[in-house]
């Protein structure tokens, strides 16, 4: 990697995208990776400092339970998997987690999987078969550390409690500036945690363990112990990055919808007060943060996980499905396998992806085996494993009886998926921050991981279907064309047309106020205000409304809209301010953009 903490590499890497940027050409900047800088806090100053104030900038930080972007760096916030995570889980049905447990237990021969277990296997692995070389560096400057300031500790105590401390570091990274002498008190809490999680398993290793712990919050002002705080710092992340989303989301599949890139899959689901806090914080701290559902990072395109979203609102089906695959599936198996981590993931992948032809399901398949690296590996190709592999997945697609049990699957959940997508795809055009689109995104887009999210992107299409919808074309016509999409594109234009005829709603002064609808399906609907001025309502838990849209019962659910009038750019319906069943204010489309009209207040 580059030096860029070295001001004459800092401007030499730099000087073309600034330049971009001076004349015009750039408005923002999207920082990749920066977690692996020796410095990312003075790197965001030197770039501040270099594009000026105007200029947009995220980062791409993933952050942990309970981790928060830190207020002084002078970026205005991260590419958004946060969100993506967030708006995922406002999707799942929590009363379906025993039943989803209980099945994917059954495909690990009854064992219910620790994830604290498997993220420390996941991690001790690749720490040692991806980084012995970084491992041993940092061991040497603890040695010298240990020698400078008198400890005693034996070089194979420093190597286990080093060890250790990294595979049960709780975040990425810490940001101690071990030059500056800077250390917050943040840092100073997840050091102090992996710290004790070590300790209380390995007593033994109290005196490496202080030397360590004293090192880390700078308690020792000599030459090798800066150089190890800045490298240490510069391990935990990739030991993490490569340990949990590269392994662990390769091997823990009892919602594999939830393994998204700052995901935390052990929790299933997230509610309606838990997403309107976390929008109302983003509004006051970082409105300028990106929001995204799909990147070239993600493991699965966001209309992917809308539809598998939607097994979490139909247990009982799904797992009578899997039932029935499974015995089919018997006379396709291989001598090698799939195991049933494997055959689980196929599952889920066939229905996420569905339409999907045999070489895209292979492909997707032997990456996810070299993945979680318990069969083969990207480093140890088992050869005979991955043949079995493709064979079960072919297998499989030319099955009549399969694909016939799997389209009558897909019959409930394919319509619940797209209206589930309709309603994300809203909440990231209009909650608190700046909304990313993934290019291919603006139709239903059935992707997995790279490289299958980055084929080429039909812009014709795309550009004729937008021709289609000037004019205001009735909603009926918009959603007469839903398997191709339209839909969708029609959401994200007028989301995208409200937002530049009102950037005042959406600006860092906006306000953000909740809605809750009240009656029998108030938890189904998520509706807030931006500024008094923009109005969105999305339903969520389709199912629960019973049959497809057209056939909804809200059971007499209402909400109540603020004073005044507000005209729905959607369906093109006005409504006056006050209570209005949910069943008449979503009658011709299943979500709707309110935006108040001359003399609202």
């Amino acid at each position: 990697g580059l030096r860029v903490e070295d001001p004459e590499v800092f401007d030499d890497a730099h000087r073309r995208v600034l330049q971009l940027v001076a004349d015009g050409a750039v408005d923002g900047l999207r920082i990749d990776h920066p977690d692996g800088l020796h410095d990312p806090a003075g790197y965001y100053q030197r770039l501040r400092q270099a594009a000026g104030d105007d200029t947009w900038i995220v980062i791409e930080k993933i952050l942990e339970p309970g981790e928060h972007r830190r207020v002084e760096w002078p970026v205005d916030g991260t590419v958004g998997y946060e969100f993506a995570n967030l708006v995922l889980h406002l999707f799942l049905d929590p009363h379906s987690e025993g039943v989803l447990t209980d099945l994917y237990a059954r495909f690990l021969d009854g064992e219910r999987p620790d994830w604290d277990a498997i993220v420390e296997e996941a991690k001790r692995e690749v720490l040692g078969a991806l980084f012995p070389a970084e491992r041993r560096r940092l061991l040497r400057s603890l040695v010298e550390v240990c020698d400078a300031v008198g400890a005693d500790c034996s070089d194979e105590e420093l190597d286990a409690a080093l060890t250790e401390v990294l595979i049960d570091f709780p975040v990425y990274r810490t940001y101690v500036r071990a030059e500056q002498g800077e250390i917050t008190d943040e840092d100073r809490l997840y050091i102090d945690e992996a710290i004790a999680r070590v300790r209380a398993r390995h007593g033994e290793l109290g005196a490496a363990l202080d030397l360590l712990s004293e090192t880390l919050v700078l308690g020792h002002d000599v030459p090798p112990a800066h150089r190890f705080v800045m490298a240490f710092q510069q391990l935990t992340g990739p030991v993490m990055a490569k340990g949990v989303e590269d392994t662990v989301f390769y091997r823990y599949f009892r919602f594999p919808a939830a393994n998204e890139v700052g995901g935390h899959p052990q929790r299933l689901s997230v509610g309606l007060g838990e997403f309107h806090q976390r929008n109302g914080l983003r509004q006051r701290d970082w409105p300028a943060t990106m929001l995204t559902t799909s990147t070239h990072d993600t493991k699965r395109s966001e209309d992917v996980r809308a539809r598998l979203a939607v097994l979490t609102e139909l247990p009982d089906l799904w797992v009578r499905a899997v039932d029935e695959w499974q015995q089919l599936a018997e006379r396709h198996r291989g001598e090698r396998g799939p195991g049933g981590n494997a055959e689980y993931l196929t599952y889920h992948t066939i229905v996420g992806a569905w339409p999907i032809d045999a070489d895209r399901l292979v492909d997707y398949l032997v990456k996810a085996a070299r993945e979680e690296k318990r069969h083969t590996s990207w480093l140890d190709i088992d050869e005979g494993y991955e043949a079995d592999l493709a064979a079960f997945a072919r297998g499989l697609l030319a099955d009549d009886e399969f694909t016939a049990s799997l389209q009558r699957l897909l019959d409930a959940v394919v319509e619940p998926g797209r209206i589930t997508s309709l309603s994300q795809t809203l909440l990231k055009l209009t909650s608190p921050g700046v909304p990313d689109i993934y290019q291919g995104t603006e139709l239903w887009d059935l992707s997995l991981v790279d490289p299958d999210n980055r084929r080429p992107v039909d812009h014709d299409r795309r550009r004729r279907m937008l021709a289609e919808l000037e004019g205001e074309p009735r909603p009926d016509d918009v959603w007469s064309e839903l398997d191709a999409g339209m839909p969708k594109l029609w959401v994200t234009r007028q989301a995208l047309a409200v937002r530049r005829d009102l950037p005042e709603a959406f600006g860092p002064d906006a306000s953000y106020e909740p809605l809750y609808a009240a009656g029998p399906r108030e938890e189904s609907v998520i509706a807030y205000v931006r500024a008094g001025r923009v109005l969105a309502i999305a339903p969520r838990l389709v199912v629960s409304l019973g049959g497809a849209f057209g056939d909804w019962d809200w059971h007499g659910t209402t909400l109540q809209l603020p004073d005044g009038t507000w005209y729905d750019r959607l369906s093109g319906a006005r409504w006056r301010g006050g209570e209005h069943r949910l069943a008449d204010l979503l009658a011709t489309f299943p979500a709707a953009l309110l935006v108040a009209e001359e003399g609202t207040a």
